[in-house]
């Protein structure tokens, strides 16, 4: 630790040259951050241990240590808990987890009962318990959680914002969604004429497949042609044309 610098200050450098993780937000400082979004929070945890470990350590803070081990511990019965497959043998480590977990988190609560005034009789504190029954019982986590939800509240901020007159929103919110979706469709819908497409693509020769890439990569002077469709295609935004091209070229 440089001089001057405090356990603090020294955390708040390290998560600053963290390494980016693939779909984590990584602030800059978080020791002295107010947090509005429910995932931040879960991604310092996941990152804090590797951040403070040789800063909080067992001799220079006997508290603080208990504390990372006891985050250690959540992001072990986290990682268990948000398994898309579970096996009986993971659900057998996973209680094993919560139960370690539950003894360590017993030991800081107690240590720091004269200390601090933080009350931990909450629910959220007592649901790990049941975890696993209820993974067993009602299938995997992504089932009932709340987190594809998260993601919702910017564009719906979004559509309250830009696209309503601010008054009597709940209606105007849902014919946005309604467009959100029947774009959302139409996109699947072209992503899966692609895919299909390609699929046939391959199972023609080589010969046969480059000939298949020019002319879709030349959509205008070879046109894909839709069953009972046949002046549609699929392509770029073509140029004006006069009536008299159009009947040279699909004559």
């Amino acid at each position: 630790m440089a001089l001057g610098e405090t356990p603090v200050s020294q955390i708040d450098k390290r998560f600053k040259e963290f390494l980016c993780w693939q779909n984590q937000k990584h602030p800059n400082q978080v020791m002295d951050i107010a947090f509005t979004d429910s995932s931040i929070p879960e991604n310092i945890s996941k990152m804090i241990p590797y951040a403070a470990h040789d800063v909080v350590t067992e001799e220079d803070c006997l508290l603080g240590y208990l504390l990372l081990q006891c985050i250690r511990l959540y992001i072990e019965v986290d990682m268990y808990a948000s398994l898309e497959v579970h096996t009986s043998n993971m659900i057998h480590e996973g209680r094993n987890v919560v139960d370690v977990f539950s003894v360590f988190l017993k030991q800081y609560i107690d240590k720091t009962a004269d200390i601090e005034d933080k009350g931990w009789n909450f629910p959220k504190l007592h649901m790990d318990m049941h975890l696993f029954d209820d993974i067993e019982v009602t299938g995997v986590t992504w089932n009932y959680n709340t987190k594809p939800n998260e993601k919702m509240q910017g564009p719906l901020k979004d559509s309250y914002l830009l696209w309503t007159n601010f008054q009597n929103v709940a209606e105007q919110i849902l014919c946005i969604n309604h467009w959100q979706l029947v774009v959302e469709d139409i996109h699947c819908c072209l992503s899966d004429f692609d895919e299909y497409h390609c699929s046939q693509a391959q199972n023609q020769s080589t010969d046969d497949m480059l000939d298949t890439a020019d002319n879709m990569f030349d959509a205008a002077d070879d046109p894909i042609p839709l069953t009972g469709v046949l002046h549609v295609k699929v392509g770029s935004k073509q140029p004006p044309q006069t009536f008299d091209s159009v009947e040279n070229i699909y004559q």
